[in-house]
C-alpha cells in the first residue's frame, strides 16, 4: 500500500518535519477516501515513508490526536479519528472560564450562536420529527413540563406534582438533555446539528456554577419549551423558530439573573 511521501530536508528543523508530517497524514487520509475507524500506517513506516525522524512523527501523531484527527490505540496501531468539534469544544469551554465570573459576555454570544444554527435547522427538525412514530414527542413534553415545577400546567399536561418531575438536575441541565432529544432525529450528518450541539454544550459548561446548580423551575422557560414540541407536532416551521428564540432569550435571562445575584456581596 502506497502511503505518503515529502521531501527529505537536510536541515529542517524538527517542528517542521513534524509539520511535514502532520501535513502528509492528513493528505493521506483524505486522498484514500478513509474513513472514522479505518486503520493508518505504523509509526515505522510513517518515518520510512517520510524520512522524519521518530519523534518528529510522535509529534504529529500527537497534535492530530488533540484534534481527533487520529485515534492511538495502543497495542493496536493507529487509527483515522472521529474528527468530532470536541477540540473545538474544549478550547471554547476554557476561552469562556477565562472570563471574570461577572462577565457574561462570552456566555451570551454562544446562547446566541445556537439561537441562529437551532432557528437554521427548524425546516430540518420539522421534516425528522414528522418522520417519528407516533408518541415520539413524549420526552420532549415531559422535560418541558418539569421545567416549570410543581403546579405548573403545559398545553398537553395536567399540572406537575413533586413525584412527576424528573430527577435529571436543574433547570439548566435539563434544558440542555432537551436540546439533545431535539436534535436525534437529524443524526450527526448535518454540520449544523453538530456546531449547535457543540454550542450547547459550550454554554452549559461556561454557565455560572451558581446557576447550574441553583436555577430554579421557570414557567416562562417550560412555555417556551412546550411551545417547540407545539410546533413540530404541527409542523410549523416559523412556530418552531420563534419558540427557539423565546427559549434562549428565557434561558438567557434566567443565566443573567443567577450571574448578577452571584456578584452582589452578602449583607453583613
Amino acid at each position: 500500500m502506497a502511503v505518503m511521501r515529502t521531501a527529505r530536508g537536510s536541515g529542517a528543523a524538527s517542528r517542521t518535519q513534524a509539520q511535514a508530517a502532520q501535513n502528509a497524514i492528513r493528505s493521506y487520509i483524505l486522498r484514500d477516501h478513509l474513513a472514522p475507524g479505518d486503520p493508518l500506517p505504523t509509526e515505522a513506516r510513517l518515518c520510512e515513508e517520510l524520512g522524519v525522524s521518530r519523534s518528529s512523527v510522535r509529534e504529529a501523531v500527537r497534535t492530530l490526536a488533540a484534534l481527533d484527527i487520529v485515534e492511538v490505540r495502543h497495542g493496536h496501531g493507529m487509527f483515522v479519528g472521529s474528527v468530532s468539534l470536541r477540540p473545538a469544544v474544549e478550547s471554547l469551554v476554557f476561552r469562556g472560564l477565562l472570563s471574570p465570573g461577572e462577565d457574561l459576555s462570552s456566555l451570551r454570544e454562544v446562547m446566541a450562536t445556537r439561537t441562529v444554527l437551532d432557528e437554521a435547522l427548524a425546516p430540518e427538525l420539522v421534516r425528522a420529527w414528522a418522520a417519528q412514530p407516533a408518541g415520539g414527542l413524549l420526552a420532549l413534553e415531559e422535560a418541558a413540563a418539569s421545567m416549570g415545577g410543581p403546579g405548573w400546567t403545559s398545553p398537553r399536561r395536567p399540572a406537575v406534582t413533586e413525584g412527576d418531575v424528573p430527577s435529571t438536575g436543574c433547570l439548566l441541565t435539563t434544558a440542555h438533555r432537551f436540546h439533545e432529544v431535539l436534535l436525534a432525529p437529524l443524526g450527526d450528518e448535518p454540520l449544523l446539528a453538530r456546531l449547535s450541539q457543540a454550542a450547547a454544550e459550550v454554554a452549559l459548561r461556561t454557565a455560572p456554577p451558581e446557576a447550574v446548580r441553583l436555577v430554579p423551575p421557570d414557567e416562562r422557560v417550560a412555555r417556551a419549551h412546550a411551545a417547540i414540541v407545539e410546533a413540530l407536532r404541527g409542523a410549523d416551521v416559523e412556530d418552531l423558530r420563534g419558540a427557539l428564540r423565546e427559549r434562549d432569550a428565557a434561558l438567557a435571562a434566567l443565566v443573567e439573573d443567577s450571574g448578577h445575584q452571584a456578584a452582589r456581596p452578602a449583607r453583613s
